[in-house]
């Protein structure tokens, strides 16, 4: 933020890191009038002066580019969760076990994991769009794959491979609404991120029912490489990279190694971080439609800078309690949905339910309801309860006040996995086990959103590294569970496994009330380690 954004009375508090550690901004200043929102609110970040600033764009080719990324988001997710509906189908077919075709799903959670590992450096180094047109395009490719798959070991490696490329939308996403979006905007896109994720993972299986019942299920994938063909069309023609390399005069300096004051600690905001000077020119042209549409943005840099994105991310899982706290509880969200997703066709296709492949592919209409209720009350509701809290608190926004909202969807999603595993497995009617399906999916939603978006807001300037490990852990845990469900049940019972794969839920949601209470504390804490590896990060926006 530039000093012409505050006055000097705020200013001069800004240099106390108790009181600013990273992610804590001014957001609303009564002696400004800004404009934007009531008049007073101030954006954060602050856009540059140079019209090609994804900052800068108008609403209209800010939405029409989101709109993109999430068609491309919902596909990829469609492709990654309808082969449930089929299990009953290949069972058949091809005489595997539901213990098989559960390590085909645990295969694709793996590829995910490990995808983000490679694409957010290169996306980094080469920019968005580069990253989003090969993923769309491999992904399409896997389709076709799979829509020609003649046995087991061919539809697992492909599932591998779609998961690997697919990963692109676990963390460029996110990445995307960083750059185009401010502060008090972001938990409405990164909702809209989530609900079109949900879409495809539960209204994509809904549909196959109907696919598979009336053509078979390899069209199904063919279905899903004419939707993946479309993304791949609109990505390749009308998509704009995100990434913004500043029109300057003079040399940017880029410093790959933190300057003498930051290696001897003395850096404790990232304000006084030096990331690059640079002179923007007060009058630039926009760039024409080919200029937009360059296969990449390359940003200079020694080889080095570049691959240490590969690791940095774990070495912040161990540096940055409050990161490490928020990624594990994102992570276990999607463990035990997981869980549940890959107990629906073992449970409803066998008595007392017998559900065809359409009355398995039904069941994830309430997960789909519970997410579009929880993208609204994460996104929009945590966006306006964000503004309330900053006024109340002279202007000052504080990342922890997200997660006040996150306190009853807590309660609510162990809850649903509970009624969800009881009901099922004493054979009550249909419609009992899918108001626990409802109530976990809103609980995850809700959650993801606003602990997403706290931890974009608390260190945007190491985003990379961050939603490399969210993501890797993420489908890390994800994959553990799914290749666990087995023996989990083959122990336990379907009933026992569910219940206390609830319990478990309850105990990682519950990591949100430590986050509120010391999360500003152990900020604070972290500033010299933040503003250190914001030092490192590759080509950091100039702030």
């Amino acid at each position: 933020m530039q000093p012409s954004s505050i006055d000097m009375e705020a200013l001069s508090t800004i240099s106390d890191p108790t009181l600013y550690p990273p992610g804590t901004v001014l957001l609303e200043n009564a002696r400004l009038n800004t404009g934007v929102g009531d008049g007073h609110l101030i954006r954060i970040p602050e856009p540059s002066s140079d019209p090609n600033d994804p900052l800068n764009w108008s609403k209209t080719r800010k939405y029409v580019n989101f709109g993109l990324i999430s068609f491309y988001t919902f596909m990829i997710f469609v492709i990654l969760d309808v082969g449930s509906v089929c299990w009953g189908d290949w069972v058949v077919e091809w005489g595997v076990t539901y213990s098989d075709l559960n390590n085909v799903f645990a295969a694709n959670l793996t590829g995910l994991a490990v995808g983000c590992v490679f694409f957010v450096p290169l996306a980094l180094k080469y920019g968005r769009r580069v990253i989003y047109v090969v993923s769309v395009l491999i992904t399409f490719g896997m389709s076709v794959w799979m829509a020609e798959a003649n046995g087991y070991a061919s539809l697992l490696t492909a599932n591998l491979f779609s998961g690997l490329s697919g990963a692109a939308s676990e963390a460029l996403v996110q990445m995307t609404v960083a750059d185009v979006f401010f502060v008090h905007e972001r938990a409405t896109l990164n909702g809209v991120y989530l609900l079109m994720s949900a879409a495809g993972a539960y209204l994509g299986p809904v549909a196959s029912g109907y696919i598979v019942d009336a053509q078979g299920w390899r069209w199904l994938y063919w279905w899903c490489a004419i939707g993946l063909g479309l993304s791949s069309v609109s990505m390749i023609f009308l998509y704009e990279d995100t990434k913004f390399l500043p029109a300057q005069l003079g040399i940017s300096i880029t410093p790959d190694t933190p300057d003498q004051d930051t290696k001897d600690g003395k850096v404790s905001t990232f304000g006084d971080v030096p990331t690059s000077t640079s002179q923007i020119q007060p009058v630039l042209p926009l760039k024409t439609y080919r200029q937009r549409l360059a296969l990449v943005t390359i940003t200079h840099g020694s080889l080095g800078g570049f691959l240490r994105h590969a690791y940095q991310p774990f070495i912040i899982l161990f540096t940055f309690p409050v990161a490490a706290m928020i990624i594990v509880l994102y992570g276990a969200l999607l463990a035990w949905l997981s869980i549940l997703l890959a107990s629906e066709p073992a449970i409803f296709n066998v008595p007392p339910y017998n559900f065809s492949a359409n009355g398995v592919g039904l069941l994830f209409i309430p997960g789909f309801i519970g997410s579009l209720i929880g993208s609204i009350y994460g996104g929009p509701l945590s966006d306006w309860s964000i503004l309330v809290l900053a006024k109340r608190n002279r202007g000052i926004y504080e990342p922890e006040m997200r997660l006040y909202l996150s306190l009853f969807p807590v309660l609510v999603g162990p809850a649903g996995v509970w009624l969800y595993g009881y009901s099922a497995l004493e054979g009550m009617h249909w419609i009992v086990p899918c108001v626990g399906l409802a109530m976990n999916s809103f609980s995850v939603v809700a959650i993801s959103d606003t602990t997403l978006t706290y931890l974009v807001d608390s260190y945007p300037e190491i985003l990379g590294d961050l939603l490399v490990a969210l993501a890797f852990v993420r489908n890390g845990l994800s994959a553990v569970a799914a290749f666990c469900f087995g023996p989990w049940v083959a122990a336990l019972g379907y009933r026992n496994t569910l219940l206390s794969c609830g319990f478990l839920a309850l105990a990682t949601n519950l990591l949100v009330i430590p986050i509120i209470i010391w999360g500003k504390q152990l900020r604070i804490q972290s500033a010299r380690r933040y503003a250190r590896m914001a030092a490192r990060q590759f080509n950091p926006r100039p702030t």
